[in-house]
């Protein structure tokens, strides 16, 4: 279930734990201790498909940095090369094409996390 009542009555509702990026599974975890600096609200590695997010951050400030870490992921799970392309609008159409199509994907893939994007809006 995506939805908790908190002590107080309100909804509130679980952070995620796992996001399917193209074919692989990205483990998130809330771990200050695991960041690289003190400074990082985020960190995404590639070589143990993990995101790190820190587990103090203000509720908003805590999805945009997710998505932001996902987009790290969509990065490294579909790494195209732009530097072949010359003319601005080429590199600019293969940008918002690959991003459009990798982030549609894990939108269909991951509706929990969706829902937790979009629970305040």
């Amino acid at each position: 279930m995506v939805q908790l009542t908190g002590q107080d009555g309100t909804w509130i509702m679980k952070r995620p734990k796992k996001i399917k990026v193209g074919p692989t599974i990205w483990r998130v975890v809330y771990d200050n201790e695991k960041l690289s600096t003190a400074n990082s609200m985020g960190e995404t590695n590639s070589f143990t498909a993990e995101i790190v997010i820190a587990e103090d951050l203000d509720p908003q400030i805590e999805v945009e940095t997710l998505v932001h870490e996902v987009f790290h992921a969509m990065y490294s799970t579909f790494a195209y090369n732009w530097k072949d392309l010359k003319s601005p609008y080429e590199r600019e159409e293969r940008v918002v094409g690959f991003t459009s199509s990798a982030w549609l994907g894990v939108m269909k893939d991951n509706p929990k996390l969706v829902a937790w994007i979009t629970r305040d809006i």
